[in-house]
């Protein structure tokens, strides 16, 4: 259902409205041998089913909200937030100019291994005082950096932990 284009999930609904048809089509005559009186809830449903299509398509822009923030405004603030701790203790961290076209890789090292984000390059001013260093991805996944962040969080607070 889906079509991968330039890393943005798009809908394909030609293919979606296409296969509503023949499914429904299909179920409708099966049943009685006949579409009367059943044509127009099928036009009321295909409706429906696009404009939700095109309400996904909408909201797949990074303004998808949970009704508090968007995506956009979600991002923002962690990338602000990692940028923030970074600057806290720079002595840990360290930047990686021109990683992808328009982003910096800003990342920490922690006794369990590597942190670290991207960052887009109109933030660059704000890590001046940050080491520039090339390194070599320790192959951390999400589920990773979680870990790691909270095992950071021991570290600064001196290894102290408080059940979290």
């Amino acid at each position: 259902m889906y079509n991968k284009n330039e890393g943005n999930y798009v809908i394909n609904k030609e293919k979606i409205l296409k296969e509503f048809d023949e499914k429904f089509s299909a179920l409708l005559i099966i049943k009685d041998g006949s579409c009367k009186g059943k044509i127009e809830t099928v036009k009321l449903i295909k409706q429906f089913l696009l404009s939700k299509l095109e309400e996904v398509e909408r909201k797949g822009d990074g303004e998808t909200s949970d009704g508090y923030h968007t995506f956009n405004e979600l991002y923002e603030h962690r990338v602000l937030l990692w940028i923030n701790l970074c600057l806290i203790t720079p002595s840990d961290c360290y930047v990686a100019e021109d990683h992808y076209e328009g982003w910096f890789l800003l990342g920490a090292e922690t006794s369990i291994g590597q942190v670290s984000y991207h960052c887009p390059n109109k933030y660059i001013d704000f890590v001046q005082n940050i080491k520039r260093k090339s390194v070599k991805f320790d192959g951390h996944t999400p589920s990773d950096v979680i870990e790691r962040l909270k095992e950071r969080i021991k570290e600064l607070k001196g290894g102290k932990d408080n059940g979290a």
